[in-house]
């Protein structure tokens, strides 16, 4: 019985984990593309709900709640308007 020599291509095996990580890394593909809008942020949790805990999820609440915020400037900076248009 004779011990055969094994080569290895280091090259394409770091290529190789370097796809998967890249693949691993990449949101759509392992939660679909639902889970992101037209501008490649998370959806709301409203929309798509993540595991708590998760980075992701976390990210997902941080941008829901950056969303709330804009949304109140908007209205606050529209009274402000409005209210400097009755002087």
């Amino acid at each position: 019985m004779g011990i055969g020599i094994v080569n290895v291509d280091y090259y394409e095996l770091d290529r190789q984990i370097d796809v998967r990580i890249e693949q691993f890394c990449n949101v759509s593909n392992n939660y679909g593309s639902e889970v992101l809008d037209k501008d490649a942020r998370l959806v709301s949790s409203e929309v798509f709900d993540l595991q708590d805990n998760q980075l992701l999820s976390i990210i997902q609440r941080q941008q829901d709640q950056i969303t709330d915020l804009e949304d109140k400037v908007d209205k606050l900076y529209n009274e402000v308007k409005q209210l400097k248009g009755r002087r």
